[in-house]
């Protein structure tokens, strides 16, 4: 046989007995795996009963103990016991299941058993499940709970541990843990002896499959042993003897042919291996051949790349110096125009003569126009150089076109051309999209038509075009009533440097940079500007564009304001746009004591009743600064900061203040660790609040009520206003002082916020009571933690306390009785002041300078005569007669006098009521007496 037939017969030798020894290890493998799956069916049959064994003794020693002696540990424990068995609670790392958080009932059914073995679990399980109500049984005898008619512990009885102890012995319950014990250990021999017969079948097929292994191995072993000896005879050895053939030739010796010295076989390899030498000597020469020209294509690629480089760092220098050309030129022009512009306002505000005037103001809209030429100049530059790009910004449409037309309506106005905004219904009030660039392209446009037109007036429409999923594409037009544009004028209206008309009927002023800036931002946005004019019917230049609406866009423009340029002086008030502070409470009373404070400072509020809320309110709008409470339901504050941080707003660029009852060190880290810049405890003092809004708010509080108020306030002349009558004083369980702190001290803000607590708080003690008697625990803890913040910052103190001890023991322990009782004596007395507050602030009257009717006057003189004697007879009628008088002298400086003798009626303080009236009385007949003299 030749090499090839050898190596070619081994191959297919060594393939067979490898397909032999995989069939072989394939059972042996599945072999072991049945046993592995036996062993492991075994042991966990094994964990299972030691599991059920442990459990019914520890359950019925707990049970024992509990009854014996009572204790919360020993309750814990055993319920602790029971709910894991039920796969409620997860297994103590002792537990012989440990890891496995499946009921036991669920572990037995997935157990590979027989009927027999099967019955058997079944059996002990019942027995455990028997003993976990027995043991329930006692225990809840023990507590004093009884079963209802719905199979629950809901009737309350007294405890009777003795019973429940007698009750256990009588039940037999320290047998059901032997019974389980010996269950199981039936159950475990039968496991056992199958697992021997089963085992002693599974030898007899491994032993055949490890003999066919061997077998093989050792065939294999014998068939690489043939095929080196093989290879040495035929392949090594004949190798060899012409390589000594090959010494002997170059040595000069004459040896006999090698055909005849060896035989022809080696000759013939002889010959091949010269045939493979020549072949690979040529293979070498023309890789050699082939390296070279590489080298040499290399060394050009090389030339020319260095070529390239060297170009590209001469076009980057010369891009530098044209950039640091427009930077340098940029701050040179712009220092002096500034001057110009600037000084030239301030001069204007002097006192000139009409030709100064005139030339200053001359010089300030030239100066400006040159400013704003040389702006455009510079955004022809970027846009040349290709370095613009599209922006993205959330702005509103209404007040952005507003202020666009705003920036025209002055030149408008001076050449008496009426100025224009068409918006049509439907346009949403934000859009996501390039508003600076969109912006400059507009200014452009309605520069250029006014410009251009010396008599009639310019529009700027705007109108939807199509709105799909998340976009709309919107129209913009710009129409004047020039002279129009012909069409050879046209086709070079968007070249740079090249006005849109030399003709005399239109100025030649300007560079001709602006359309063709417009024309290169509009493409740059994705939109390309139309042009519809003719010689005499002026022009209409328009485009249109796609942008992105807010997520859940639900708010629609309702009107943006339209008309000429006359009627663009509106303004916020405020000299510019205030900064939003966004409030997050889940509370309404504290929401708008936050709001009040805020407008107080001169900001701009607004509210969200959760995290998720808040969330969204950031992602719509710009936002300076947030007030976020922490408890909250839906999501927490906590929460909700740090979605907020992961969208991308930073603690410098949107600061957060915790706002919370929580006091404790751990919260402030906690709120520290998703995000939060500051920490303000309930209730918020405005002090405090204003002094971190100074701190953290973008740009500071221009206006800080808190230290405005330090300073005594006076009138037009120079005298203090006269002081408030203060309010009547409340009980104690109301700290009336704290609660005006809280609000800035604005009373009518604090009765409104008393009144809103009577509303919504006035039952909390009832609703707290049938929370625990159903078991709500949480929602019993949510509502004292609810009431505790309110009654906070409102300073009734005395609920505030309360509530804050029902926290510590809620939700896992409900309040003491005692608690409760003091609970509900607190509210009522509470709720009482609160009320009696109400009425006195319904009965005051503001005083001032109207004057009182002639015949009201004389009502009034009678009715102060008879209260004497009729506070004696008919109190109730005094009062309501009185009350009918505070309308009629609202306003009048007879206002305070009446409610303070109203106050002490309403008191019974005879004494009072008389001194008070006597003073409005002869107040009275002597306004009337002067009045007398100068008729």
């Amino acid at each position: 046989m030749t090499i090839r037939a050898i190596i070619k017969t081994s191959n297919l030798v060594q393939l067979g007995l490898v397909l032999l020894l995989g069939v072989c290890f394939f059972g042996l493998g599945r072999e072991l795996r049945e046993v592995n799956g036996l062993l492991r069916n075994f042991y966990r049959i094994d964990a299972l009963f030691s599991e059920l064994q442990a459990n019914a003794d520890d359950k019925y020693r707990l049970a024992l103990d509990y009854v014996s002696a009572p204790s919360a540990r020993g309750l814990k424990d055993w319920q602790n016991l029971i709910l894991a068995e039920r796969g409620i609670v997860a297994r103590p790392p002792t537990s012989f299941l440990a890891g496995d958080e499946r009921s036991l009932q669920r572990i037995a059914d997935s157990l590979d058993l027989h009927t027999e073995g099967r019955e058997l679990l079944q059996f002990c399980l019942d027995q455990n499940e028997l003993l976990s109500r027995l043991t329930e049984v006692a225990v809840m005898r023990a507590r004093g709970l009884y079963p209802d008619e719905q199979g629950g512990f809901t009737v309350e009885g007294d405890p009777q541990p003795r019973q429940a102890l007698k009750w256990i012995s009588d039940s037999k319950l320290a047998l059901i843990p032997g019974k389980i014990l010996n269950a199981g250990r039936q159950l475990r021999a039968h496991r056992y002896q199958d697992f021997l017969a089963h085992m002693s079948v599974q030898r007899h097929d491994v032993w055949w499959t490890l003999g066919f292994a061997v077998g093989g191995l050792i065939l294999l072993a014998l068939n690489v042993a043939a095929i080196m000896f093989t290879l040495h005879k035929r392949v090594v050895r004949p190798l060899a003897l012409v390589g000594r053939y090959a010494e002997e030739v170059a040595a000069g010796d004459d040896p006999p042919p090698l055909r005849l010295k060896y035989g022809d076989e080696l000759a013939g390899m002889f010959d091949s291996l010269q045939k493979m030498k020549s072949v690979l000597l040529s293979r070498i020469q023309e890789l050699k051949a082939a390296e070279s020209a590489a080298h040499a294509s290399r060394q050009q690629a090389i030339r020319a790349r260095s070529q390239a480089l060297a170009s590209l760092q001469i076009a980057r220098k010369a891009s530098t110096v044209q950039e640091d050309f427009l930077r340098r030129i940029s701050h040179e022009i712009r220092t002096p125009m500034n001057a110009i512009i600037g000084m030239s306002y301030l001069c204007l505000q002097t006192r000139l003569s009409p030709n100064q005037s005139k030339y200053l103001s001359q010089i300030n809209k030239a100066g400006s126009t040159l400013l704003d030429m040389f702006n455009r100049i510079l955004d022809f530059a970027s846009v040349d150089e290709g370095s613009l790009r599209p922006e993205r910004t959330l702005f509103p449409l209404g007040r952005f076109l507003e202020l666009l037309r705003r920036s025209v309506a002055a030149e408008a106005s001076e050449k008496k051309l009426s100025l224009t905004l068409n918006a049509a219904p439907g346009l949403p009030a934000y859009l996501l999209g390039d508003e600076r660039h969109l912006e400059e392209v507009l200014r452009i446009l309605l520069d250029n038509a006014v410009q251009y037109t010396s008599e009639g007036g310019v529009e700027l429409s705007v109108a939807p075009v199509r709105e799909t999923q998340g976009k709309v594409r919107l129209r913009f037009c710009v129409a004047d009533s020039g002279p129009g544009i012909s069409s050879e004028n046209q086709a070079k209206l968007f070249e740079p440097f090249v006005p849109g008309d030399m003709s005399m009927t239109r100025s030649g002023s300007g560079l001709g940079l602006g359309l063709a800036l417009a024309r290169h931002l509009v493409g740059l946005m994705g939109g390309v500007i139309e042009v519809d004019s003719a010689p005499g019917r002026g022009s209409r230049l328009s485009f249109e564009l796609d942008f992105d609406l807010p997520p859940e866009e639900e708010t629609r423009a309702p009107t943006i304001a339209t008309g000429d340029s006359e009627d663009a002086n509106a303004d916020d008030g405020h000299g510019g746009e205030r900064a939003l502070v966004l409030v997050v409470d889940d509370n309404e009373i504290n929401r708008q004591i936050a709001r009040e404070l805020l407008e107080q400072a001169g900001l701009a509020v607004a509210v969200a009743e959760d995290g998720s809320r808040a969330v969204e309110c950031v992602r719509r709008q710009p936002v300076a600064l947030v007030l976020m409470d922490v408890q909250m339901p839906v999501m927490d504050g906590m929460e909700a900061t740090r979605r907020i941080r992961e969208m991308g707003h930073s603690p410098s660029e949107l600061p957060i203040l915790a706002m919370t009852a929580h006091t404790d060190s751990g919260s402030r880290m906690d709120g520290r660790d998703v995000g939060m810049n500051d920490y303000l405890t309930k209730p918020v003092n405005p002090a405090a609040l204003y002094a971190a809004l100074e701190e953290w708010l973008p740009g500071g509080l221009a206006h800080n009520p808190m230290r405005e108020a330090e300073r005594p306030e006076e009138n037009a002349d120079g005298a203090t206003p006269p002081a408030v009558p203060p309010s009547p004083p409340l009980h104690p369980a109301i700290n009336a002082k704290a609660g005006l702190a809280t609000v800035g001290g604005n009373e009518k803000l604090y009765n409104e916020l008393l009144v809103r607590f009577v509303e919504h708080y006035g039952q909390s003690a009832a609703q707290l009571r049938d929370l625990l008697e159903h078991g709500d625990y949480r929602g019993a803890a949510r509502l004292a933690h609810t009431v505790k913040g309110v009654a906070a910052n409102l300073g009734v103190e005395q609920i505030t306390e309360l509530t804050r001890q029902m926290e510590d023991c809620l939700p896992d322990v409900p309040p003491a009785e005692n608690l409760l009782q003091g609970f509900e004596t607190a509210m009522a007395e509470a709720l009482e002041q609160i009320r009696l507050l109400q009425k006195h602030n319904g009965l005051a009257a503001t005083a001032g300078d109207m004057r009182l009717a002639d015949e009201h006057r004389h009502a009034l003189l009678d009715l102060l005569g008879e209260l004497p004697q009729r506070m004696e007879t008919d109190w109730g009628g005094v009062e309501s007669a009185l009350e009918a008088f505070i309308p009629l002298v609202e306003g009048t400086p007879y206002a305070e006098e009446l409610s303070r003798v109203l106050a002490a009626v309403n008191d019974f303080n005879p004494a009072d009521m008389a001194g008070h009236a006597e003073l409005l009385r002869r107040h009275l007949s002597g306004d009337a007496d002067e009045d007398r003299l100068l008729h």
